[in-house]
């Protein structure tokens, strides 16, 4: 008797958790087509559940036991996945393409707990007493077996969905950014000896900057003084910072007068393809870029690349960003200012870092900026010519034989470098 107290008691548990769950997803709009199959199942189930409740069975107290496990399964998992769909909770804030992804495995389990019990409690109805002690050691037996080939079937489908992402965004990533600018960071970065650069990084007027959203740095510098060097250690620092935070993106861009397409356009693809590959994108979302960029095969115009880093934004998927913007005098006047003019309007989201020439009339453009001029620190210089002198076996020998001949060195290539 007390495991039919139990059962009944679980029976009017389980029809109130499933009666919230489809309320809570009655409440959220664009729900996917598994949300809309398990509001289905769970519908049908309700009926059952009251029929099970009636069912003069129950006073068996073996075959009442064989219900609960079951019962309480699905509603603790049912209860979970209604924690996160309650109005309160956080996950409600996101925008339906991160809500829905991040949710759909546990929708699938559900949605296949409930599919389970609406047959167990339709042949559990059904059969007689004897029947169904027979049958509840058979299906006990099996389940572990059931269970395995439903996760492998699931694992599978879930690494397969990557991989046609994954495949889908490169091809879509080399149509409108076919340059990367990831091999010239690490080219430039790889030569940097330990050390380097801290002066820059280290500086009050670069930690304001990182510390202030929407605030620019403007990093002039002379030829030759080590302008894209710095900016592959800012780099490397602001990868080091983003990985702490999962709402900040980080882009940038190498300018080269060599470089054939360095339209500001393509810039900015690169700068917007950048932002959305640091997030995890949904099946549905590609699909959706597939067709509506695409499909056309048409480049995109500074205006539409601009919208869409915006909405990154507006679409509460990121929160702020860092745009690196190096040697920005390789590029012609016309470019420069289309570029910067787009620049600019990411503002407040975007920190903006630029290493040029001097150049003053670009500033006007931008909110809250700072200057911080790279110049050649003797620290970063004598570090450079040491390295040099170990890497070459010739001044290497040189060098130990004459005690004072390595800081002599040091002085006159110093000198005569003046600042380079």
């Amino acid at each position: 008797m007390a495991e039919a107290v139990g059962v009944v008691a679980s029976i009017i548990q389980l029809v109130s958790a499933t009666a919230k769950l489809v309320q809570y997803y009655t409440d959220v709009s664009n729900a996917p087509t598994e949300a809309d199959e398990l509001v289905g199942e769970c519908s049908a189930l309700t009926p059952l559940l009251m029929r099970l409740k009636k069912d003069p069975k129950l006073d068996n107290n073996q075959a009442a036991k064989s219900l609960l496990e079951p019962l309480h399964a699905l509603k603790e998992r049912i209860d979970r996945l209604a924690e996160k769909l309650r109005p309160e909770s956080r996950l409600r804030r996101l925008s339906r393409d991160v809500l829905w992804p991040l949710l759909k495995k546990e929708m699938r389990e559900v949605l296949e707990r409930a599919t389970q019990l609406n047959s167990f409690i339709t042949s559990w109805i059904s059969m007689d007493v004897k029947d169904l002690a027979d049958s509840i050691k058979q299906d006990t037996a099996v389940l572990p077996d059931i269970i395995k080939t439903v996760q492998k079937t699931l694992s599978m489908t879930v690494q397969n969905e990557r991989r046609q992402i994954r495949e889908m965004m490169h091809t879509m990533v080399n149509f409108f950014a076919p340059v990367s600018f990831s091999e010239k960071q690490n080219e430039i970065f790889s030569q940097r000896q330990p050390g380097t650069g801290q002066w820059f990084i280290d500086s009050p007027n670069f930690q304001e900057w990182l510390s202030t959203p929407g605030a620019t740095l403007w990093c002039p510098g002379a030829p030759g003084s080590g302008k894209t060097f710095i900016a592959s250690i800012v780099v490397d620092h602001l990868q080091s910072c983003v990985k702490k935070e999962r709402d900040t993106g980080l882009t940038y861009v190498y300018c080269d007068f060599r470089r054939r397409n360095q339209e500001p356009t393509a810039l900015l693809a690169n700068i917007w393809t950048q932002l959305i590959l640091q997030r995890d994108l949904s099946k549905t979302e590609v699909a959706q870029l597939e067709d509506d960029l695409y499909a056309r095969r048409v480049k995109l115009s500074a205006a539409q690349l601009n919208g869409l880093v915006e909405k990154e934004f507006t679409d509460g998927k990121f929160q702020r960003m860092f745009v690196v913007v190096d040697a920005l005098d390789e590029c012609n006047e016309a470019q420069r200012e289309v570029l910067l003019d787009h620049v600019s309007r990411l503002y407040p989201w975007a920190n903006v870092l630029i290493t040029s020439r001097v150049m003053g009339s670009d500033l006007e453009r931008f909110t809250d900026v700072r200057i911080l001029r790279i110049i050649s620190a003797e620290a970063d210089m004598h570090a450079y010519i040491k390295t040099r002198i170990t890497n070459s076996r010739k001044l290497a020998e040189n060098v130990k034989r004459k005690q004072d001949l390595e800081e002599e060195i040091v002085r006159i290539v110093s000198e005569r470098a003046q600042g380079l």
